[in-house]
């Protein structure tokens, strides 16, 4: 593909990237460093450390006497009691 391609074709193509490349690169080293206007930004935005929480104020402790005793009628499920439990697949 690339045999049919004369050399002076592939000079002049070298030759041209060349020049492009020379030509950015003096644009680039003749540009003055940018201004700085205002303030800079800082390169770290710093975050002010979390505060303690403030302690709540106390909840009033309830009366053991006022308070009702959960009774399970027979046949519910309450705590304290044995409930079996079958037809898992793991018998």
């Amino acid at each position: 593909m690339f045999k049919d391609t004369p050399l002076p074709l592939w000079i002049g193509a070298a030759a041209a990237g060349i020049l492009v490349l020379a030509v950015l690169l003096s644009i680039w080293i003749t540009q003055p460093p940018p201004r700085l206007t205002g303030t800079p930004l800082p390169p770290l935005t710093l975050l002010p450390a979390p505060t303690s929480t403030p302690p709540s104020p106390p909840t009033p402790t309830p009366n053991a006497a006022s308070l009702p005793t959960p009774t399970a009628l027979p046949g519910q499920i309450a705590p304290g009691r044995y409930v079996q439990i079958s037809g898992t697949g793991g018998d």
